[in-house]
Formats: C-alpha cells, sequence, structure tokens
C-alpha cells in the first residue's frame, strides 16, 4: 500500500482490537510495531520515534495479562 501512494494506516500495539469500519470478521488489525519496521525497511520518510522497544514489551505484557495471542 505504501508502494502505491497510501500515507495513512491503521494499526494497534499487537494488532489487538477491532476496526469498525471492517465488516469482514478475518480482517485484524496490523500490529504499530510491525507496520513502523516495515515502513522502516522500505527507508519511509518517518518522524523521529523512540525505539520500538517499549511497544514490543507492552504487547507481551498485553498477551499474558489479557490471554490473548499478539502478532
Amino acid at each position: 500500500a505504501y508502494e502505491a501512494g497510501c500515507r495513512r494506516f491503521v494499526a494497534t500495539v499487537g494488532g489487538y482490537g477491532t476496526n469498525p469500519y471492517v465488516q469482514d470478521v478475518m480482517v485484524g488489525n496490523l500490529a504499530t510495531e510491525t507496520l513502523l519496521t516495515t515502513l522502516r525497511e522500505m527507508e519511509a520518510e518517518l518522524p523521529e520515534m523512540e525505539p520500538l522497544d517499549h511497544l514490543v514489551a507492552l504487547s507481551a505484557e498485553m498477551e499474558k495479562r489479557f490471554g490473548v495471542a499478539m502478532q
């Protein structure tokens, strides 16, 4: 999508949650940490950000606390 010109994405920590605009139950959320890592690998222009370590740790904590598999 980025290569096709899309510059707005919806993502959630660990990919957990739902998108109220999607009616198909087979469609899940994209993990924020996956999106940012992929965009960096594509050398996309991104604002200065802190390392993703805290997002990865939060995702792992949510997985433990709520018993759901995160991306």
